[in-house]
This record gives C-alpha cells, structure tokens and sequence, in this order.
C-alpha cells in the first residue's frame, strides 16, 4: 500500500474527485484549506471561511458549501464568488456535508460549530432556489442519492412479432446519517 498524499489535516473531509482534471480534492475544514492532488502535483487554497464541501459544475467550476453559504469557486484562478447565503447570522453554525442530484442541484448541510443538538439542518440549492428542507438536525452526514429497482410498471408482448417490452420501475432515494447523541441514525 502507497500514501496517496501525506498532507496533515485537523478535520480532513469532503472528498471530491475531479473527473475533468484527474484530480482528487479535500478539505481541512478547521485549517481553512481546499487541497488537489493530480497529475501535476499538490495545489492549495487557502479558505476565508469554514468551508466542507463541494460539486463539480463544469471545467474548473466548483460550488463551495461554508459557514456563511454557497460559493462559486474557480480553481484555475482561484477566485471565490459568494451565491446565496444559509443561515450567515448565525456565527454558531458550520458547513457539513454535501452531494450535487442527478437534476443539476446540491443537497448540503450544516451543523453546530459544537455539534449543538438540532442546530443543523440540510438544505437543496436548484435553479437559483435556496430551500430548507430538513431542520433540527444534530451532525447530518452522509447524504447519499441512489436508483432502486421498484418492480415491473408493465409488459407487453407484440403478438405478430413476438417482441416483448419490459418497463421498470424506477425510484430515487436520498438518505442521510445524522447523529443524535451517541447514536447513528440513518
């Protein structure tokens, strides 16, 4: 087994990969940092805020979840451009998690700098639209989307020609771990 990066983080999280890039992005949510690992090495951007997750827009285009909200980010250039704001009054909150939709959303939470119960929550961004969606949420962690096969809708056979059509049926689902005390919950 290889190290792949060596980097010491004090809260390493939001594992990222890049497909464009071939790279792999993290964060080290204390330290303020944004690191990528690819083909030509290590790059490293510092953060202006408690920042932990991330989805690919196109070419070198990300969305930022921090503290004050979501953030366009260039990593060519390395500039930060503020899109809407969660909860910015609120200094006792931070960014968790967070993972785009198969419809061009982001689905991302936040939680208590001190893991206050029900200080967190999840939200969606799409189409320009902030919502809230779950509230009083201790750790929300996890957020995972996924197609389940949900049986047969209908078949159909063709008796001239013998084809036959299947259509399945298909459904999404989104789930989430948080922690509630010294339980996991999903």
């Amino acid at each position: 087994m290889q190290v792949f990066d060596d980097t010491r983080c004090e809260l390493g999280e939001g594992a990222f990969w890049h497909p464009e890039r071939q790279s792999f992005l993290w964060f080290d949510i204390l330290g303020r940092r944004l690191y990528e690992r690819g083909p030509d090495g290590r790059t490293e951007w510092e953060m202006p805020e408690l920042t932990s997750a991330m989805g690919w827009i196109g070419g070198g285009l990300v969305l930022l979840s921090g503290e004050s909200g979501l953030a366009l980010f260039d990593l060519d250039r390395g500039t930060r451009e503020p899109l809407a704001a969660i909860a910015a009054e609120d200094a006792a909150l931070r960014s968790n998690d967070g993972r785009a939709d198969p419809w061009g959303g982001f689905w991302h939470s936040t939680m208590g700098k001190r893991a206050e119960p029900g200080a967190g929550g999840i939200w969606r961004w799409h189409k320009g639209e902030l919502r809230h969606l779950f509230r009083n949420l201790t750790i929300p962690n996890a957020i995972c989307m996924h197609e389940e096969d949900f049986g047969i809708s209908w078949k159909h056979t063709d008796f001239r020609t013998e084809e036959v059509e299947v259509r399945r049926s298909r459904r999404l689902v989104i789930s989430m771990i948080c922690t509630v005390g010294n339980y996991e919950y999903g």
